[in-house]
């Protein structure tokens, strides 16, 4: 691959523990342990990370620290390769919850693989139980205009007092730009379809437990055979991964 970069849909670390937009001070941490790191349906690191994050949300600003941290890579073992760095805002207008964001990245221990930053915007709408979802993500910095689109929908479900579950089905699609940078590959496509499910347990006062999976797939046959290309890409186009986060919530 030719660059390394996570981008977060429109304050996903905030928006999935339901951090965004809280009218009092919140605070909290995670600690997510992944199988793989994916991204955007490619594999950045394809053997255990861990993914810490911290944040900070109060009067529907949301401040979060991501990191990724390699377990076993030749490269960066043992070593943090990625600090991420978002700043989001949340707000009601009628039904519609709207979350413009802007998120920086940097890549500590990647030479070949400059900062850069994105600003987004997700738009979600509830219908019924289902929440239906809208991100436009756009690089600011070094890689203008490349940018990314999603769309799906997600609900949750509360099994009892301590524990729910949460479904998630969505697309992805990439301008030329994004291809060409992350793939090799200079086309307009819908990049992926992709499904995400866990189960969140409220194991004690603050702490909880969230047991997840998520599976993407490369649906534009373009972009499968460049990615599935050992020469060209070290990724695979059907991917899955699976976690367990612990989180502490203040």
């Amino acid at each position: 691959m030719l660059v390394t970069v996570m981008v977060f849909t429109g304050c996903v670390y905030a928006a999935e523990s339901g951090y965004c937009g809280e009218k009092i001070l919140t605070f909290g941490c995670d600690a997510d342990f992944n199988s793989k790191y994916v991204w955007k349906g490619i594999v950045i690191n394809d053997k255990p990370v861990i993914q810490p994050v911290v944040w900070l949300s109060a009067y529907d600003v949301t401040l979060s620290i991501f990191g990724n941290f390699v377990q076993d890579n030749e490269a960066n073992r043992g070593k943090f390769n990625e600090f991420d760095f978002t700043v989001c805002y949340s707000r009601q207008f009628m039904n519609f919850t709207i979350e413009p964001s802007f998120e920086f990245y940097t890549f500590p221990n990647q030479d070949e693989s400059p900062d850069t930053g994105m600003g987004i915007l997700k738009v979600s709408y509830p219908v019924g139980p289902v929440n239906i979802f809208m991100s436009h993500a756009t690089d600011l910095v070094n890689y203008s205009p490349a940018s990314f689109s999603e769309a799906g929908c997600g609900t949750d479900y509360d099994i009892n007092d301590r524990v729910s579950a949460s479904a998630l089905a969505y697309i992805g699609a990439g301008s030329s730009k994004f291809n060409e940078t992350y793939t090799g590959l200079t086309k307009d496509a819908v990049n992926l379809a992709g499904m995400n499910f866990s189960i969140t347990y409220n194991a004690a006062k603050y702490f909880y437990l969230r047991p997840h999976v998520e599976i993407t797939s490369i649906i534009d046959s373009d972009l499968r055979n460049q990615i599935n290309d050992p020469e060209l890409n070290n990724s695979l186009a059907d991917v899955s991964n699976i976690g367990i986060t612990m989180s502490l919530e203040f």
